[in-house]
């Protein structure tokens, strides 16, 4: 009986404590809410806002309240302009996290989040996250959401390193390798993942499923190219074997650089670099006569006379048809320019080369013209299909389009 009444007051003590932190985290939300019905919020207002819910957080962990209005304010701020809001509702959603780590649709939403964005680093810290969370947790429903997330996030990551590296072609070789080598590496997670998943298969159809969607999504979107994916890790593993395509691949990488500062020489030296050391690299000839072209075009213009260049394009036209020709058989050795997109580059150069002769060559009869333009509207046509995202070949379409509209 002594026992009970000593327990008894610890009791009432336990649960009193308890109800003054839920009182205190209610105060703090009702203040944050109270700011979110002002109809006009100050950019002070808005950051004790923030301030509030941490704190309601600090007293109730389990408050999902301030994670839903912290997301609508910061929607409502970007609207308006101020974007540190939406700093602070990853740093929010963050620290929730932190305190309920097995709420898994928050991580599925800020992955989705992070994804649009192309936020690659905060993907993968939410990756390294789940990791360690795969490794504390026991229960196996568990577990296999935390694989499926985990899966998730390798997948969005994927492409994106696959744009950087793309984009990073004339900027800065070192910095594209980088991104093989990591884009290698997450191919091979995403098929290790993959396969342990489908040995679960029974207990992966338990999960939500939003999760599950979200996954199945994320993996077949990733993985829809797979000669694309196998090509580029086979170039990956032939950069750390081959000497000969390691150089190659620095020269061209070089070669591109000088090209987009229009240090043609530079380029054109860097390109016949490349082809001396590993012959096959047909990207380095589209490269050399690309140079070729651009510097043809820039003399004639700086000298303001374009009387002697039909001659020269004409010889352009033939080599770019052999080099289209070529590229059915030799395919692209360049990492993240797929097949699809040379052929597109072949195309694009070829429709700017025909447009060229056809606005500097003013002996050619009408039959001839109108041959040509529909040789420029094929090229073009086909450029566009194979890569919409080409840059060279909308621009192109765009002043084509315009001048056809002109003539009429």
């Amino acid at each position: 009986m002594v026992k009970k009444l000593i327990f008894l007051p610890l009791l009432f003590s336990i649960l009193s404590c308890q109800f003054s932190k839920e009182k205190i985290a209610n105060y703090y939300l009702n203040k944050a809410e109270a700011i979110s019905k002002n109809e006009e919020v100050s950019t002070d207002e808005i950051d004790k806002f923030y301030l509030y819910l941490s704190k309601a957080l600090d007293y109730d962990k389990n408050l999902y309240r301030a994670v839903e209005l912290s997301d609508k304010m910061a929607q409502e701020s970007m609207k308006a302009g101020y974007f540190k809001a939406s700093e602070l509702n990853m740093e929010l959603i963050k620290k929730y996290l932190r305190l309920n780590p097995y709420s898994f649709n928050i991580y599925l939403n800020l992955i989705s989040v992070y994804s649009i964005k192309g936020d690659i680093i905060n993907i993968e810290d939410l990756s390294n996250q789940l990791n360690s969370l795969y490794v504390k947790s026991e229960d196996k429903l568990n577990k296999i959401r935390i694989k499926m997330l985990i899966q998730t996030s390798y997948c969005n990551i994927l492409p994106w390193l696959e744009s950087k590296g793309y984009l990073s072609m004339n900027t800065n070789p070192d910095e594209t390798i980088n991104n093989l080598s990591k884009y290698v590496n997450y191919a091979n997670k995403i098929f290790n993942l993959k396969k342990e998943i489908e040995e679960e298969k029974e207990l992966a159809e338990k999960v939500e499923k939003e999760i599950y969607y979200a996954y199945e999504i994320a993996e077949k979107e990733a993985l829809k190219n797979m000669d694309e994916i196998k090509r580029n890790i086979s170039l990956e593993e032939m950069l750390s074997k081959d000497q000969n395509y390691s150089k190659a691949l620095d020269f061209f990488l070089n070669g591109n650089i000088q090209l987009a500062k229009k240090q043609y020489p530079n380029a054109r030296i860097y390109y016949k670099s490349a082809l001396s050391n590993f012959p096959d690299l047909i990207n380095a000839k589209k490269q050399i006569l690309e140079t070729d072209f651009q510097e043809s075009m820039s003399k004639a213009i700086t000298r303001k006379d374009l009387s002697g260049i039909a001659l020269p394009l004409y010889g352009y036209n033939q080599k770019i048809k052999e080099i289209a020709e070529e590229a059915e058989e030799k395919k692209s050795q360049i990492p993240f320019i797929s097949d699809d997109k040379f052929l597109s580059e072949i195309y694009a150069l070829k429709a700017a080369i025909l447009t060229s002769i056809l606005t500097v060559d003013n002996k050619l009869p009408q039959k001839r013209k109108l041959k040509m333009k529909e040789e420029i509207e094929d090229a073009l046509d086909k450029s566009i299909k194979l890569y919409p995202q080409n840059k060279m070949a909308k621009d192109i379409f765009e002043r084509f389009r315009e001048n056809e509209n002109k003539e009429k």
